[in-house]
């Protein structure tokens, strides 16, 4: 949660005026991977589209796992700010129980854990225009962004 702190820490926490009198105040835009950022080009392609068009003039935060490394474009623009989710803390005991029982209870523990992480990174995000969500998975994701 503190990697997520401090990069939600480096967002404007203001709107800014654009240069033109004409344009209106830049949007904060979250786009929501709900898994490994590094592994999911669609959703890098949506966060550098809406952070490079000028029409939709935004700060984009793109929220998910960070195992891997987006690709460079993603860690060079100065528009996109990467918000990692702790991984689930109950992943690497998932094995220890490997019954139908122990899926269940651990299946429903990582869903506790990553809507309260989804919850809280959201949460603590200055006022979002928009929310991006990738689907699937819907479930926690959908019921923490509406």
């Amino acid at each position: 949660v503190s990697r997520s702190i401090h990069a939600l820490r480096r967002l404007p926490q203001t709107p800014v005026s654009s240069s033109s009198p004409g344009d209106a105040k830049r949007k904060r835009v979250a786009v929501v991977v709900l898994g490994d950022i590094g592994r999911s080009p669609r959703m890098q392609n949506h966060a550098h589209s809406i952070a490079t068009c000028k029409e939709l003039n935004s700060d984009v935060c793109l929220v998910g796992y960070d195992s891997s490394k987006p690709h460079a474009r993603i860690r060079t623009n100065p528009n996109i700010t990467v918000c990692p989710l702790l991984p689930p803390l109950v992943d690497p005991y998932r094995k220890l129980f490997p019954t139908k029982l122990g899926f269940l209870v651990f299946a429903f523990l990582k869903l506790f854990e990553q809507t309260a992480g989804l919850f809280l990174v959201l949460a603590l995000m200055p006022r979002l225009t928009a929310i991006v969500v990738q689907n699937p998975p819907s479930i926690p994701t959908l019921l923490v962004v509406n």
